[in-house]
């Protein structure tokens, strides 16, 4: 009765709960530590694929672990896992085929590309991977094979402003002026303006004929840029093209307040000046821009030309 009062032992009253406890902390500080050294592992994108890899390797890890070492700037590694998970999983021939690009490995990129769009023509990446291929393309050459690539790009996703410029771009290259000013316009249309983008349309309306459109396009370059003598010098070329040599004066005496040693822009003066019955301000230009630049046989030719035309002036009128 006595030790019915006491209850159980304290061994069967209290130990259990006390074992109980420790090994429920023995388990806690286990899964800490598991916890502690997969997070060890897994602190990056690197060594948690990397991890993967090593474990259970598959096509996707590879191509996981590529694209980490890419960005950890260690390519030559990127590119093999790349090689390894190729064969069996579309995505990594299209990273893989980036990659050789960029590295001008063209002729293998454009293996890798073609046969990525093989197998996933209507994947989410086939136009990435058309632009991808259009690039190879030209850079081997092959323009027509590339403008058919960016044409298809543009057809697919018309709202890419980038594949609009590379498709301008191209067709720059080819002298198909006319066709590049549309899509330079097109791209202005849905993307910022650029200094850059504006000269080439520019230059490619000029090439097309339309120099009074160029002039205008030059103009909203100065507008970005006033001290672009890149832009300065082509509306120069432009205006002198359309004979408008007032404002071809204006611009000339513009150019040469930011830049007062440029050769081009003095000659250009002396053409404005001389067009305008001004011989002999106009000589005054081409000694100058003669002065800047000996070399330059424009300014030599227009200078002899002037100085002709003033003695011509000159002659007195004989009597009868």
């Amino acid at each position: 009765a006595a030790l019915a009062k006491r209850g159980k032992p304290w061994g069967q009253s209290h130990g259990w709960p006390w074992i109980a406890a420790t090994g429920l902390a023995l388990l806690i500080v286990s899964l800490s530590a598991a916890t502690m050294r997969r997070n060890l592992e897994y602190r990056s994108g690197l060594s948690m694929w990397q991890t993967v890899v090593d474990r259970r390797p598959n096509p996707r890890a590879h191509t996981a672990l590529a694209l980490q070492l890419r960005d950890a700037g260690r390519d030559d590694e990127a590119l093999a896992h790349l090689r390894i998970a190729a064969p069996e999983w579309p995505d990594a021939r299209l990273a893989l085929g980036s990659a050789l690009r960029e590295r001008g490995q063209l002729a293998p990129a454009i293996e890798q590309l073609r046969e990525y769009l093989r197998l996933r023509l209507r994947s989410r990446d086939a136009i990435a991977a058309r632009s991808e291929l259009a690039s190879a393309l030209a850079g081997l050459g092959d323009i027509a094979a590339a403008l058919a690539e960016q044409r298809a790009v543009v057809a697919l996703a018309p709202q890419l402003a980038g594949g609009r410029l590379a498709l301008a771009d191209l067709l720059f290259s080819t002298r198909d002026f006319s066709g590049a000013a549309t899509e330079y316009r097109e791209y202005i249309r849905v993307a910022p303006v650029t200094l850059p983008v504006l000269l080439r349309q520019g230059l490619a309306l000029t090439g097309s004929g339309d120099t009074g459109a160029a002039i205008e396009i030059f103009r909203r370059a100065l507008n970005i840029e006033p001290r672009s003598i890149i832009a300065r010098q082509a509306l120069l070329d432009a205006l002198r093209r359309e004979e408008r040599f007032p404002e071809l004066e204006a611009e000339a005496r513009a150019t040469l307040e930011i830049d007062p040693n440029d050769a081009r822009a003095q000659n250009l003066l002396g053409m404005a000046l001389a067009s305008q019955q001004r011989v002999d301000e106009a000589i005054e230009a081409f000694e100058a821009a003669v002065r800047l630049d000996p070399g330059l046989g424009d300014a030599r030719q227009n200078l002899d030309r002037a100085k002709r035309r003033r003695g011509r002036n000159r002659i007195p009128e004989r009597t009868p």
